[in-house]
């Protein structure tokens, strides 16, 4: 049979395109009752079991069966996972065996509970170099692979059940014995991991079954960030200031070449080389013992640059002399290159970056940049993006930003930051994502402006501020179930029950107090005035609380007509606490803030 390259799911699948249920349960995890009971060795270290917690939680969250923990010696155990300190198992950073019966009728059975088990060497840590040098990101990748394979997984290039591919790389999935610097800095499991997977044991639904009493849920033994991820880092190399600069009259000219790492993980060390070379007529020095008049660049230049963890730049200094000397264009560039293979960097200057010493006059090359947003407009609550386009400026070079617009606060933003930085990609572009907050004000539409700088003061700005209309969308109204009218048996009733605290969202519409169609549902309707409550706004006496007896009381009064004149709004209801005690006609202060409420 001929090889067929194949970029599907049965590539991974062990038996082709699915297994029976007999074959799962004899060779692989499966679902009792819904379960999957794993356990772990007695000598295992905690953080590694955390690992591997969070290993399976990620797992437990694209298919069907849960993820339980039981003791190795449990009846129910379908696999015990270890770790040993030798640097490999049979050549391998890490292995899963196991072992079933086949009996003459065709029968297939699982067999002894200690030979199904997945083991992991010192040489899992090595996976490192595909996640920026992070030791725990290589270890998962290879605790992800050896649990693709208990749950059924095969290498790509496995070709015994008649397909494969061997050419899919490590992103491709994490079966794959072909490594690559990982994309997107995710040790687990890939798209077409996904798949099989789900094609195996059934995706996820939400529906959680019962372990056995003597078992811990994984998700019960969480919480976890399963968000990380160890992207390797692209570098950017760049002189500040251009690449041509005008030879000084007088002293001498500082330039700033400046090496940056940027989208992805920094929190490890990296190296890069330098290769250095300069053009015939420039003679350059070290900063002691030069000689003005003869040497035209003065600096050290360094042969291999190291980035400590968490640090994002390093700056090699130059500076430019005035050698009183007419002549030529000189030239000085620098080629970073890897300084190990695969290299610290997903992407790099492949070329050499060329500083070029003039005595002609320069004119500075105009950055610009081009936005486009996600829309021209946004409604409160909602998430938008930018997309930015520059010319001129250098992929790892930082562009400050400010939001800002009349009646633009923290407030209205979940991030609750005005301003902000953001990294020149390499391709010269840059996303920045934002979103706002749901504040349940009448306060009409607002203008956001971006406006974006060079410098970290903000005094040089980069174009034109970009503005986009803010929706105001989240009034909020005691029209609570937005029917467009407001009722006493319901929105009157919905609204007292959550200011006493027995909304019960699992209230049927039909059968309780919903007589007339709502757009809403219970837990909808639930949240909206619980955001009426967060925002004060049904703090009607503005005693800091929002009561039932009090606030509850009057804007029934007020809304549905009874004893809502006067004085005769606010008597035994209107709090102790309330700054309206002591106003001369407190009640024309409740009626405002009342009718405040009231749906347009």
């Amino acid at each position: 049979m001929s090889k067929i390259e194949s970029n599907n799911k049965a590539i991974l699948i062990s038996s082709g395109e699915s297994i029976k249920p007999e074959q799962l349960a004899a060779q692989w995890l499966f679902s009792n009752n819904g379960v999957i009971y794993v356990a772990f060795s007695s000598g295992l270290d905690p953080i590694l079991r955390q690992w591997w917690y969070e290993v399976l939680a990620s797992t437990d969250a694209l298919i069907e069966p849960e993820f339980a923990v039981v003791e190795a010696s449990h009846p129910a155990a379908q696999m015990i996972i270890n770790q040993v300190a030798d640097k490999s198992i049979d050549g391998a950073a890490g292995i899963y065996t196991s072992s079933s019966v086949q009996w003459s009728d065709g029968r297939i059975e699982r067999a002894d509970i200690n030979s199904y088990k997945i083991v992991l060497a010192e040489s899992a840590y090595n996976q490192s170099i595909s996640f920026a040098e992070s030791r725990e990101a290589g270890w998962k990748n290879v605790a992800f692979h050896e649990l693709g394979h208990a749950l059924g997984l095969e290498h790509p290039h496995d070709w015994d059940d008649g397909d494969g591919n061997d050419l899919i790389n490590t992103n491709g999935t994490v079966m794959s014995y072909v490594t690559a610097i990982d994309e997107d800095g995710n040790p687990g499991f890939t798209s077409l991991d996904r798949e099989a997977l789900i094609s195996i044991h059934g995706e996820e639904t939400g529906k959680k079954s019962a372990p056995l009493p003597d078992s811990q849920l994984i998700n019960n033994l969480g919480p976890y960030n399963l968000a990380k991820t160890w992207k390797t880092p692209s570098l950017g190399v760049h002189f500040r200031g251009g690449k041509l600069v005008q030879e000084p009259k007088i002293d001498l000219k500082k330039i700033e070449l400046i090496f940056t790492r940027f989208d992805g993980y920094l929190g490890n060390k990296a190296s890069v080389n330098l290769d250095w070379k300069f053009s015939e007529n420039l003679k350059w020095y070290t900063p002691e013992g030069y000689t003005r008049g003869f040497h035209d660049v003065v600096f050290n230049p360094p042969s291999q640059l190291n980035f400590s963890p968490d640090q994002s730049s390093i700056i090699v200094d130059l500076w430019i002399v005035n050698d009183t000397v007419q002549e030529a264009d000189e030239w000085l560039e620098v080629k970073a290159e890897p300084a190990r293979t695969p290299d610290y960097f997903i992407n790099a200057l492949s070329t050499p970056i060329r500083l070029t010493i003039t005595e002609q006059e320069v004119i500075e090359e105009i950055a610009t940049i081009t936005i486009a947003s996600s829309s021209s407009s946004i409604d409160e609550g909602s998430n938008f993006s930018l997309t930015a386009n520059t010319t001129n400026i250098s992929p790892g070079e930082i562009i400050y930003y400010s939001l800002g617009g009349i009646g633009i606060t923290e407030a209205d933003f979940s991030s609750a930051k005005l301003i902000g930085e953001v990294v020149i990609r390499y391709d010269g572009s840059f996303v920045l994502n934002q979103t706002l907050s749901n504040d349940f004000l009448k306060e009409g539409a607002e203008q956001l402006e971006f406006s974006f700088y060079f410098d970290e003061k903000r005094t040089l700005q980069l174009g034109n501020i970009h503005q986009i209309k803010i929706n105001d969308t989240s009034i909020f109204s005691v029209d609570v179930d937005s029917n467009a009218t407001v009722r006493v048996e319901s929105d009157g009733v919905m609204l007292m029950r959550k200011l006493f605290g027995t909304f019960d969202m699992e209230d049927s519409f039909d059968d309780k107090i919903l007589i007339s169609k709502s757009t809403k549902t219970s837990k909808e309707i639930n949240e909206f005035i619980e955001s009426g409550i967060r925002s004060k706004m049904l703090d009607i006496d503005q005693d800091g609380t929002s009561s039932a007896l009090s606030d509850g009381v009057m804007i029934m009064r007020r809304l549905f007509s009874v004893g809502s004149e006067g004085s005769a709004l606010t008597n035994n209801a209107i709090s102790m606490n309330s700054p309206f005690n002591t106003v001369p006609l407190a009640y024309s202060e409740i009626e405002r803030a009342i009718d405040f409420l009231k749906p347009n």
